[in-house]
């Protein structure tokens, strides 16, 4: 199970999980690291972006628009479904 820790202690949702993405795409490139889980997580964050509304869901979830320095993991449960929590509670989804 992948699961990635995001910080929204200074931005929202979307804009961590693009920065993730950005971020472990170029370690990916760059080489070095576990190549196999650097790519299961960049199919995990390009999943959530074009599957979640994630504007949707930040109005909804005050938490995911950032500032307040809570703890929120996305991952993929055993079913292959993705999830989002937020300080362990789970966070309602909302899809395209």
């Amino acid at each position: 199970m992948t699961s990635i820790k995001l910080d929204l202690a200074s931005h929202c949702i979307q804009t961590e999980m693009k920065r993730q993405h950005n971020r472990l795409v170029s370690a990916c490139l760059k080489g070095g690291g576990d190549r196999e889980f650097l790519e299961g997580c960049v199919e995990l964050l390009i999943r959530a972006l074009t599957e979640l509304d994630l504007p949707a869901m930040r109005g909804k979830t005050r938490a995911l628009a950032g500032g307040d320095g809570i703890s929120v993991v996305l991952f993929e449960t055993p079913e292959g479904a993705l999830q989002i929590t937020h300080n362990g509670e789970q966070v309602p989804l909302l899809f395209k």
